[in-house]
């Protein structure tokens, strides 16, 4: 007995039993299409992994100056930090490393993860050591500069309160 038109369906037809695939021109293009984006999209990755660097190593920077601050305002005594364009290198002078109390705390921007960072600058009263007073007040107001290419932060230390800020 057949069945009535309208209870037969798509699939009991001979037509709807074969798939559309892709075609090789349809592949090629795609994959075409896929190089160009990662092309456009892979430089602009480098460049933002690059910059994001820089922003971690000013961060970190003002971080442990305000460390220091807080130290020398919580032992009453004065703390310094001596910076070096030479070695990309800051010490943070008679403070011991919070990961390794044995030794002083020096924080080197060749190291992971700050490779290739750069200290362009530290400027202090025309000094590149910046020592805090027991009221956290800096000897000078002044700059660190750190950067990797074009891609530059500013660490700005104010006078007075000593109030320290990333640009």
């Amino acid at each position: 007995m057949t069945q009535p038109e309208h209870l037969t369906h798509a699939c009991d037809s001979k037509e709807g039993t074969r798939g559309r695939a892709f075609s090789l021109a349809e592949l090629i293009l795609v994959l075409v299409i896929m190089a160009i984006l990662s092309a456009i999209a892979v430089p602009r990755f480098a460049a933002a992994a690059r910059n994001s660097a820089v922003d971690l190593a000013a961060r970190r920077l003002a971080a442990d100056l305000r460390f220091t601050q807080a130290e020398a305002i919580k032992t009453q005594s004065r703390k310094s930090v001596t910076f070096s364009t030479s070695t990309n290198s800051y010490v943070l002078v008679s403070m011991l490393d919070p990961d390794n109390d044995s030794r002083t705390y020096r924080v080197n921007l060749g190291d992971p993860p700050y490779e290739g960072i750069c200290i362009l600058s530290a400027d202090f009263g025309g000094t590149s050591i910046l020592t805090f007073d027991r009221f956290g007040g800096p000897s000078a107001p002044g700059t660190v500069v750190v950067g990797r290419g074009q891609h530059t932060r500013t660490v700005r230390v104010a006078s007075g309160a000593g109030r320290i800020t990333v640009e």
